[in-house]
């Protein structure tokens, strides 16, 4: 637990599930340049294209956190146990995540998601349920036209939703159980809204 940096060599192909996990203090790891398999980003591990996203350290003390525009796959755990985070925008690029992504990262209660179509055998719901009672503002970017069924779902504590006049559909329970949501502004641009998209949306 008290490692806070590991040297990825450059022989190393393979890396096993939850390898790191439980490594609180790890801040940083770092990959050989010649490691044809694996690299690191600012002490983030990805594939050598940074084409999949796979460790953000535990112990990493960003607050803010931009997902590389080059990414397409978010890895199993990839954010999991990292306290300091408060925001995570995810870039347009997106087409997979392997959940969970998410677990003990208490600090966390800002989402931009900025996903162009996101339609992965696993649901938004997925992602997003182990951090969704923490959540309390989530941003739709400039590339969205379709906001995903239950991509907010149950998110209890949600307060401020923006987007931009992009939007053409809200699908099915987008904002289902978002009982703190007060107040939302559906843009011009919106020609479908689904059943129970604001369901239960009590105040």
């Amino acid at each position: 637990t008290r490692l806070t940096t590991i040297s990825i060599p450059s022989n190393i192909s393979t890396i096993g599930y939850k390898a790191f996990y439980g490594c609180s203090n790890l801040q940083e790891i770092n990959v050989e340049e010649e490691n044809n398999t694996f690299c690191s980003v600012n002490g983030v591990l990805f594939d050598k294209d940074t084409i999949a996203l796979l460790i953000y350290p535990a112990n990493k003390q960003d607050k803010d956190y931009s997902i590389p525009s080059s990414v397409i796959e978010i890895g199993t755990d990839a954010f999991s146990g990292n306290y300091h985070l408060s925001s995570i925008k995810f870039p347009q690029s997106i087409e997979y995540v392997s959940t969970p992504i998410f677990e003990d990262n208490s600090n966390l209660t800002s989402i931009e998601w900025d996903v162009i179509d996101y339609y992965s055998e696993e649901s938004a719901a997925s992602i997003f349920s182990p951090i969704s009672s923490q959540i309390t503002s989530f941003s739709f970017g400039p590339n969205v036209e379709n906001i995903p069924s239950l991509v907010c779902y149950n998110f209890e504590n949600l307060e401020h939703v923006t987007m931009y006049p992009t939007i053409k559909s809200i699908d099915y329970a987008a904002f289902l159980g978002c009982t703190k949501l007060k107040s939302f502004i559906v843009p011009d641009s919106v020609t479908f809204i689904s059943g129970s998209a604001f369901e239960n949306c009590s105040n």
